[in-house]
């Protein structure tokens, strides 16, 4: 079994794998984007912990992977950084009030 995961390699970036979801426009995706922001620079985008009781099942355990995946990596995921540059982008877009 052992061997098996080592063939397979390494497991993705939670922040690749979900990176639709934090796209997306629907208010859980919201709360996901402005968890990882938070992660990418807390006094520019602060977050309010109490915004993850309201998200569903599925969208709390990613929220829980997306921390545990930082925790041990942070800004050294690649994943991470692109992902954030692209919300960072897109915020800046929509808040000057311009299509996505």
């Amino acid at each position: 079994m052992t061997q098996d995961i080592a063939e397979a390699g390494p497991t993705p970036s939670p922040f690749l794998q979900h990176r639709d979801i934090l796209l997306a426009d629907h208010s859980g995706a919201q709360k996901l984007r402005d968890l990882v922001l938070s992660l990418y620079s807390g006094r520019t985008f602060p977050f309010d912990v109490s915004q993850l009781g309201s998200l569903d099942q599925h969208y709390f355990e990613i929220a829980i992977e997306l921390i545990r995946h930082y925790r041990r990596h942070g800004e050294n995921d690649k994943d991470f950084m692109s992902v954030c540059e692209d919300l960072v982008a897109r915020r800046g877009v929509l808040s000057m009030g311009r299509p996505k």
